[in-house]
């Protein structure tokens, strides 16, 4: 039965048992308490007590009529307002609105009771997004601490070559020059890496990244994203593999962006994996183009699996210490997201890890 039509039933009800009562109380009162103590209506006292009979009956029927609808009203409203407070607790009363080892409410809260299912639905809701905060504020001051020691190693090393070159004490040779040199451009490089991540990042989350979409073939352009993470350094003893059909797959795609999502998932599979690791790459294609990425590597627990897209997380199931912002598969899943695609991911421990990328047909004016 809706709210509305329960609280006017309610009302009409409980206001005719109040006049019930109030009649009932008058009526025990005029015919037998008055001329029990002696007081008939030659009294010339009579009409006095008579309406003393009945304000005292009206107070109190009112007060009592009063605490009935009343009550609840007030547990809901001190609810609401420790609510409001921040304090995301169930009333430490609340075992009294119901009936002993019973699940039911009371009579006076029943007529309530969707509000106050409502309202411990969302003290649990408001409860758990609390913890969800404090979670993510503790995780975000590890980022920034992460942030800062990854922004100060490379600055040092540039400082203190940039020093070494200054200085006049030693007569440095020319191949001292350029290793000097070229370990600073390499930490510049990672600086800029770095901050590009983080710009990125934000303008992804405000939407502010247009899509420049040129219609390219997808076997050609993922055969490019593998080559290029085969040949990093890093993968040159893991085993990548790529499979694809034979005919062309024609789709509207911002190839550069799309491109370093890809790259960052490829990226993850390949640091957080030991040596030896196949990595596969497939492409499928039915009513959406799927692409999914596999590795046999040594999976993720489940805490890692629920942030793994989450900003600032730089969790990891191995001995390998965190590199880069902690944004690559967040920045991963928002291009993907942008593309008007999805990403499911599935891992078990010891057994690895598979990214299922779904992008739909879209020409290339969407």
């Amino acid at each position: 039965m809706k709210i509305h039509i329960r609280l006017g039933l309610h009302f009409i009800f409980s206001l005719f048992l109040y006049l019930i009562f109030v009649g009932a109380i008058l009526m025990i009162m005029l015919e037998f308490f008055i001329p029990l103590i002696g007081i008939t209506e030659k009294h010339n006292m009579y009409d006095f007590f008579v309406l003393c009979i009945f304000l005292c009956t009206l107070i109190c029927s009112s007060l009592l009529y009063g605490w009935y609808i009343g009550k609840p009203l007030s547990f809901i409203i001190s609810w609401i307002h420790h609510l409001a407070n921040g304090d995301y607790t169930p009333p430490e009363n609340i075992r009294l609105i119901y009936k002993k080892n019973s699940a039911k409410l009371k009579g006076p809260y029943r007529l309530y009771e969707d509000v106050i299912i409502n309202l411990s639905n969302l003290t649990t809701k408001l409860k758990e997004s609390e913890m969800e905060r404090k979670r993510l504020d503790d995780m975000k001051q590890q980022w920034l601490a992460g942030i800062s020691h990854d922004l100060k190693t490379p600055l040092t090393y540039v400082t203190g070559y940039s020093a070494l070159l200054l200085s006049t004490e030693h007569d440095w040779s020319e191949e001292e020059k350029r290793t000097f040199l070229h370990e600073i451009n390499e930490k510049g490089i990672h600086m800029e890496s770095l901050i590009d991540d983080l710009n990125i990042t934000f303008r992804l989350t405000n939407s502010e990244v247009p899509l420049s979409k040129e219609e390219i073939d997808m076997i050609e352009f993922m055969r490019r994203v593998v080559a290029h993470i085969t040949n990093d350094p890093r993968a040159s003893q893991h085993h990548f593999h790529f499979s694809a059909p034979e005919t062309n797959i024609m789709l509207a795609i911002d190839a550069k962006l799309l491109q370093r999502a890809l790259q960052n998932i490829l990226t993850n599979c390949l640091l957080h994996n030991p040596i030896g690791t196949d990595i596969t790459t497939s492409l499928f294609v039915g009513e959406n183009i799927h692409i999914v990425i596999k590795d046999n590597g040594v999976g993720m627990d489940d805490i890692t699996l629920r942030n793994l897209f989450k900003q600032y997380y730089r969790g990891t199931t191995t001995n390998v210490s965190s590199e880069g912002t902690g944004l690559g598969m967040t920045i991963a899943k928002k291009i993907i997201t942008a593309h008007g695609g999805n990403i499911r991911i599935t891992s078990r421990l010891e057994e690895g890890t598979t990214f299922d990328i779904t992008l739909p047909f879209i020409s290339p004016s969407s």
